[in-house]
Order: structure tokens, then sequence, then C-alpha cells
């Protein structure tokens, strides 16, 4: 029986909708509260049907995750195998700028000998000469070295985003999986309509 709760519902809406809308509107809720009345059997029944289903689902799920566990594990397994080959060619590139320092220094340190020998006779400006050059150097090898290092945080910077897109595509494997079941999509719909 209607209430006063009843009447101003039916007032506010009238506002909001109009006068056919509301009518149309409530004609509708008393449409759909007869087609679903429910006895206390049926909703036992539905309320268990829905339980097996969740059990179901919840195996089913269960299994998808272990499966994705596996795809998982090989797809870290791939990018350790990745991650490795690119230190492994990193310190082959800092070996071999480590030889060719190696060689510029044995160079720089030839011609120094052979500046000292020339000019025997003025060791002093020789000496001023050497700091210049020994100081570039130095100072070049601080570059090479802090390029070094800005490669490498480079290299690791777009790992970890390779791993962060990775991790992004297994997740929405996983949530593909679970929402193209026909199982989940049925039981959802079967939850709705016991709400509605």
């Amino acid at each position: 029986m209607p209430n006063a709760h009843t009447f101003e519902a039916y007032r506010l809406l009238r506002e909001k909708l109009g006068d056919e809308a509301t009518a149309a509107l409530l004609q509708y809720i008393q449409e759909v509260a007869q087609t679903h009345a429910a006895t206390k059997e049926d909703i036992y029944k539905l309320r268990e049907e829905t339980k097996e289903e969740f059990y179901k689902l919840r195996e089913e799920i269960a299994a998808v995750r272990e499966e994705l566990k596996g795809d998982i594990a090989a797809v870290r397994e791939e990018l350790k195998g990745d991650i490795a080959a690119v230190r492994e060619e990193l310190k082959g590139d800092i070996a071999a700028v480590r030889e060719e320092l190696k060689g510029d220094i044995a160079a720089v340190r030839a011609e120094m000998y052979q500046i000292r020998d020339e000019l025997k006779g003025d060791i002093a400006a020789v000496r001023d000469e050497l700091k210049g050059d020994i100081a570039a150097i130095r100072t070049e090898m601080y570059q090479i070295r802090d390029e070094l290092k800005r490669d490498v945080a480079q290299v690791r910077e777009e790992i970890r985003g390779e791993l962060f897109r990775v991790k992004m595509i297994l997740y929405v494997v996983i949530a593909l999986v679970i929402l193209s079941n026909p199982k989940v999509l049925d039981t959802l719909g079967r939850i709705v309509d016991f709400l509605k």
C-alpha cells in the first residue's frame, strides 16, 4: 500500500520527468516486479546454483592463474636472458673504451718522455705543458666515464619500462581471459537478474 514516501517519490519524479514519463516508469516498475516475483524456494534454488557456479568459476580462475604463472615465469626468464645479454654487451663496450683509453694514455706518456728528452734545458716549461695535457686527458676520461654512466642508466630505465609494459600486457591478458569466459558472463547476468 502506498505510504508518504511513495507519494513523495512520485511527486519528485513527476517534477523531474513529467506526468507521462513518470506514469510509464511506474508501470514498467510494476510489470518488472510482477515478472520477477519469486518464491522462497526459487530464491534458495537460485542461491545454490549461484554458489555452484561461483565455486566452478573460482576453480577455473585458479587454473587460469596457474597457467598465467607459468607464462609470467617464462617471460621473466626471457627478460633475464635479455638483461644478461645487455649487461654483457655493456661490459664489452666498457672494456673496449678502457683499452682505448689505455692506448691513449700510453701514447701520451711516450710523447711526454720524448718532450722531456728533447727539452731538457727547459724542464719547467715542459712540466707546465704536461700538466695541461694531463688535466685535459683527465677531463676527457671523466667525460667518457660520465657518458658511460648515463648510457648505463638509460639502458636500465629502458629495461624497467619494458618490464612495466610486459606487466601491463599480462594484466590486460588476465582481465581479457576472465571476462571472455562465457560462464563468468552468465554468472554475472544471473547475479544482475537476481538483484533486480
